[in-house]
């Protein structure tokens, strides 16, 4: 099998359907950039871009007249209507399931806030439903798909851990609604101690060919130093756009939350309310962008370590298990889609110009400092920088992304 570039292969994982599974993540060690960036000695790289941009990219205000973004080529909108969320709110439905997928997918897109918000959506067409919630239950809106014994939801639902015991258990979480554009968030506290050879995981994907997804992932370490923060963006099956971070605080002392925003303008990735990286949409370009495949939520641990802490020089402590990796507070601001037309382009038009999200209306300029500072200081790979793998940087490396 080819290595695409994600993770490292499972030899030990049950293969499902490709109807029932998630998109596979690649396992290969190349496909991380050959391990730990920090123990390969990447330098700190400085901000790519310190002033703005000379002209507004696109979707750059939301007082700017601009066509909608679509696979369609459209750019014209019909009818409109808003949506309170406060009052439209739906509740999604979750239980346990079985099927043991052979691949972890990660969780999506996030409301940077973490709290319930008030907000109005331009909708362009009345089929489009938009669910918010705020505090939305693990057990009503999540299926358990592999290991469910190895997942523990506390009282009120609002809570769950995910246990790793052994190199080939673990345990992935799956929400049940499908999903286009707009914002998940959950906070996260991280396997403490020595986490060497573990990767805990929140990331959106499709399911399919040429599938589409976003990451956050979080490679473990030895006692005393620090994760990796991992994030990485695939379109039409094609990633490679991986950017390293190095904590700024202690992940495993507390909760902290993790948001992945997608709009039709831009994709962002969010720590505690503190954009690091942004993604933006130039399909008008030729350069791959999510806009039309739904996708699921995910949340998993696995273990990786033949590749994920300093390379696989450093395994994992198996007479530590189980590794344990806590979550709550998850946050749901998602257009529900199965991919037909209809809510493709009423979810566009629900997270695109004139939506609810300040995605495309860019970051602020307090936002943009506070991630520049991270770039800075904490970045510790950048594949527009190191770009060996991918033979050249790519061509949205040159472009404004912020």
């Amino acid at each position: 099998m080819k290595p695409r570039d994600r993770c490292v292969h499972r030899k030990s994982s049950p293969k499902l359907r490709d109807s029932e599974a998630p998109v596979p993540i690649n396992t290969s060690k190349k496909g991380r950039d050959d391990g730990d960036a920090a123990a390969r000695g990447f330098p700190r790289y400085a901000a790519l871009r310190s002033s703005p941009p000379s002209r507004p990219p696109p979707c750059a205000n939301t007082d700017t007249k601009l066509p909608k973004l679509s696979h369609h080529g459209t750019a014209k909108m019909s009818t409109h209507h808003t949506v309170d969320l406060n009052t439209s709110a739906t509740t999604l439905s979750c239980r346990q399931g079985a099927a043991p997928p052979p691949w972890f997918p990660t969780l999506a897109d996030v409301s940077p806030t973490g709290a319930k918000r008030r907000a109005v959506l331009l909708v362009a067409v009345a089929a489009a439903a938009t669910i918010g919630l705020a505090g939305a239950s693990f057990r009503d809106n999540c299926d358990i798909k592999w290991n469910a014994e190895n997942a523990a939801f506390s009282d009120d639902g609002h809570g769950l851990t995910m246990s790793l015991k052994s190199n080939t258990s673990g345990c992935l979480l799956q929400t049940k609604q499908q999903f286009i554009y707009g914002s998940v968030s959950t906070r996260i506290k991280l396997v403490p101690g020595n986490s060497a050879g573990t990767v805990t995981t929140y990331y959106t994907s499709s399911v399919g060919k040429d599938h589409d997804e976003i990451d956050f992932e979080f490679l473990g370490n030895e006692t005393g130093k620090p994760y990796t923060l991992h994030t990485n963006v695939f379109a039409d099956g094609v990633g490679k756009k991986e950017m390293q971070f190095v904590p700024w605080f202690d992940p495993t002392a507390d909760f902290h939350a993790y948001t992945i925003s997608w709009t039709p303008c831009m994709i962002v990735w969010y720590v505690d309310d503190v954009p690091i990286r942004v993604f933006r949409n130039y399909r008008d370009k030729g350069i791959a962008y999510p806009i039309k495949r739904p996708m699921f939520g995910y949340s998993s641990i696995w273990s990786a370590e033949d590749w994920c802490t300093q390379g696989g020089r450093v395994k994992a402590d198996w007479s530590k298990a189980p590794f344990v990796a806590s979550y709550r507070d998850m946050v749901l601001d998602v257009c529900p889609c199965d991919g037909s037309d209809s809510c493709v382009y009423g979810c566009e038009g629900a997270f695109g110009h004139g939506g609810q999200q300040q995605n495309c209306a860019g970051l602020s300029d307090q936002q943009r400092t506070k991630m520049l500072e991270k770039q800075k200081y904490n970045r510790i790979y950048d594949y527009c920088v190191d770009y060996k793998d991918n033979k050249k940087p790519g061509p949205e490396c040159s472009l404004p992304q912020y």
